[in-house]
């Protein structure tokens, strides 16, 4: 019995550890690498910075037995159809707008937040995306009424963009999430988690 242990100890340390590099396939929202811009740092220069998609990398030369495996130091990576350029997150970025105590309308101060992002989304470089306004709580109240809240709040943005600044609607899609994707999750009612986030869809 020992030797068999003994044995089977080899086996296991001399195996390779495989990742699988892969996702089911989420919409473009529950992907996002979020960018949180505060104050002076919403200008329409930051926004189409976070907001404009990078070039898609060229695709990788194929493994040379045909398998689409690279070997590197006992440790095996294997990849999964659809994976790799098809996982990337799309670009966002996040805003503290703010609204009117427990209601969904918006402060004078959020109406000027907007209208810089109204510039960025009109620029040549972002008008032909289509975009997704996602709106966010923190968890101060019931699941339900913030999931209900954050919907209503992420529609006063669409809709402020739609008929102030006439961008069309067909390219703005609005979205509550409430409570659940907290940015800091040490402070629940820390300013960053009441946040509407745009995320850059397709064209």
């Amino acid at each position: 019995m020992p030797a068999l242990l003994a044995h089977l100890r080899t086996v296991a340390l001399s195996a390779p550890l495989i990742l699988i590099v892969g996702a089911m396939p989420q919409p473009a929202w529950a992907q996002a690498q979020e960018k949180l811009l505060r104050g002076d740092a919403v200008t329409e220069a930051n926004l189409l910075e976070a907001l404009t998609p990078s070039a898609a990398p060229s695709a990788a030369p194929p493994a040379a037995d045909g398998d689409a495996q690279v070997r590197s130091r006992g440790f095996k990576v294997s990849s999964v159809p659809g994976a790799g350029v098809g996982a990337k997150k799309p670009p966002a970025a996040s805003l503290l707008i703010t609204f009117e105590t427990n209601s969904a309308t918006l402060t004078s101060q959020a109406k000027e937040l907007l209208n810089v992002v109204a510039g960025a989304l009109s620029n040549d470089k972002l008008k032909p995306f289509a975009f997704t306004i996602v709106g966010h709580a923190d968890v101060r109240g019931s699941p339900g009424s913030n999931m209900v809240l954050s919907q209503q709040r992420a529609e006063a943005v669409r809709q402020y963009l739609i008929t102030v600044h006439h961008l069309p609607g067909e390219k703005l899609n609005a979205i509550g999430k409430g409570d659940t994707e907290p940015l800091n999750r040490i402070d629940i009612a820390a300013a960053e988690n009441r946040r509407v986030a745009f995320v850059t869809g397709a064209k």
